[in-house]
């Protein structure tokens, strides 16, 4: 996959002086010295925000044990990804329009830019104008908060197919929570790259074909047309003066909050937004729904289930800004179209190697139960399929290969209230297709990650939607499965349990991050 065309300004670099060196003038001399080193730091530091400069990613060794450490220090000011969508495929032609795609903003900062991918286009596409602002709510803009968007001091920009850019930074104040609008004017026809939402609520609003140029317009009256599809606008970046690195979740239509108007990646944002504002982290759902982790089966791509994880990871996952953290849920559409549990187990390595070499802590997650699912196209899932599952989970958890490991697959199983059947979703959680949890599994998943794998101190779980009892005996377990959830309750430690035993929750029902 062509690698993005990220357009970026480079910052001056401060120019040193050298002066004369005498004895009786040292005193001086090293004052001075003094001066110019504070002139340069201050430099480097407000350079970068001031002209747009990225911050390099930083190298690190990462440990076989990343939730050793529960307390995280603020960070430096810097760019992070505070948005960002998973780019799937481009269904829609358009010819001299203006659309407006609305973003929330999962930080706070100083200033946002914003990328635009024609990463699925036909042609390439030409912006002839574009601006941001904060959106009211649909289509209309809080006044006078809109502002141009330039590309390398341009009002316009030409991306090639397969590319993406990033605007130029804008000095604007945003919140955390706050929804960014995003306004492009297309002059000329193109196919729209993507992302399909199973959600209800409108992403992107949309004039006719020939309408033209209405980027300016703050009533939104212009805008005569909305879908559930994030167009073009694939990342948003925030210059947060404090905060912790960015999390991404690369997975499929579970991620994504398919048939649940609630998604785990949800769950997991309201969780570390308990903490101070300085402690939080954004949780970046870079999922696809029917999407695969290898691509040694067919995935649906031509009917929105995008590239293969290995292949968009670049993309949506080390081309994002200050990604310190991975989690990975992805592999059992692989399994469900044929892949083999090595080809699967292949992916993940590759996966972690390439996470690795980016300084990135990688998490994996058990593939969850699908036993009795079809998968949409009338083909059941096989005792064949669940071999392959159970040998994929058992390499997961047994491997050590990830950095740390959360198993899904028995938090989800159908082993609680009496029942033993660990290769079904247990009913509660289950959707009804068997295979995507409803929003009280989501809200499972949500509540299985500790926070320590994230450089983050312990946080409250989010109220479970549902009270379970662990079956005796089944499938070895005689207590309660899963892992432990840390909690800030000094008294012990909450796990998957009925509500009467949490203490200080989260509410359960958050929106989904990207709508």
């Amino acid at each position: 996959m062509t690698p993005r065309n990220n357009r970026d300004i480079d910052a001056l670099a401060p120019v040193r002086r050298n002066g004369s060196r005498r004895k009786s003038q040292r005193k001086n001399r090293l004052v001075a010295i003094a001066i110019v080193v504070a002139l340069v730091i201050v430099l480097v530091a407000f350079g970068e925000f001031y002209l747009g400069k990225p911050t390099k990613p930083t190298t690190s060794t990462v440990t076989s044990s990343p939730k050793a450490s529960t307390t995280s220090q603020p960070e430096i000011p810097t760019w992070r990804t505070a948005w960002g969508s998973a780019m799937a495929f481009a269904p829609f032609p358009a010819t001299n329009v203006t659309i407006r795609v609305l973003t929330t903003l999962q930080g706070s900062g100083t200033a946002v830019r914003v990328r635009i991918s024609n990463e699925f286009g036909n042609a390439p596409l030409l912006v002839g104008a574009a601006s941001t602002g904060i959106s009211v709510g649909g289509d209309a803009v809080v006044a006078g908060s809109q502002m141009p968007l330039t590309f390398s001091g341009l009002a316009y920009v030409t991306i090639p197919i397969g590319s993406s850019v990033v605007s130029d930074p804008v000095n604007m104040a945003v919140s955390f929570g706050e929804t960014l609008e995003t306004s492009l004017y297309l002059p000329s026809t193109d196919k729209l790259t993507s992302h399909y939402y199973g959600q209800d609520t409108p992403i992107t609003f949309y004039t006719r074909n020939n309408v033209g140029n209405v980027t300016a317009d703050t009533t939104g009256a212009s805008f005569t047309g909305s879908n559930i599809y994030a167009e073009l606008v694939d990342a948003v970046d925030v210059f947060e003066p404090s905060g912790r690195p960015t999390i991404v979740a690369l997975g499929d239509s579970i991620t994504d909050g398919f048939h649940s108007p609630l998604s785990w990646t949800s769950v997991l944002e309201a969780r570390i937004d308990s903490l101070p504002p300085s402690e939080r982290s954004a949780v970046i759902p870079e999922a696809i729904t029917a999407n695969t982790l290898t691509n040694v089966v067919p995935n649906y791509s031509a009917g929105g289930g995008g590239p293969s994880g290995e292949d968009r990871f670049s993309d949506d996952v080390t081309s994002l800004s200050d990604v310190k953290y991975l989690i990975v849920l992805l592999g059992t559409n692989d399994l469900f179209f044929g892949a083999t549990a090595p080809e699967v187990i292949a992916g993940y390595q590759s996966l972690i190697q390439e996470a690795h070499k980016a300084g990135i802590t990688i998490i994996g997650a058990t593939l969850t139960p699908r036993g009795g699912s079809d998968q949409y196209v009338r083909i059941p899932w096989n005792a064949q399929h669940q071999l392959a599952l159970d040998q994929v989970n058992q390499w997961i958890l047994t491997s050590h290969a990830f950095d740390d490991v959360v198993d899904l697959n028995r938090l989800l199983a159908n082993i609680y209230n009496g029942s033993c059947q660990p290769d079904v979703m247990f009913p509660g959680y289950d959707s009804t297709d068997h295979l995507h949890p409803n929003p009280a599994g989501q809200i499972v998943i949500g509540n299985a990650f500790p926070t320590a794998d994230f450089g983050l101190p312990p946080t409250p779980i989010a109220q479970p939607a549902i009270g379970v009892t662990p079956t005796p005996g089944c499938d070895g377990n005689q207590g309660t499965p899963g892992i432990t959830v840390p909690t800030t309750a000094p008294a012990p430690v909450v796990t998957n349990a009925p509500p009467a035993v949490s203490t200080t929750l989260v509410p359960p029902l958050v929106q989904n991050s990207k709508n």
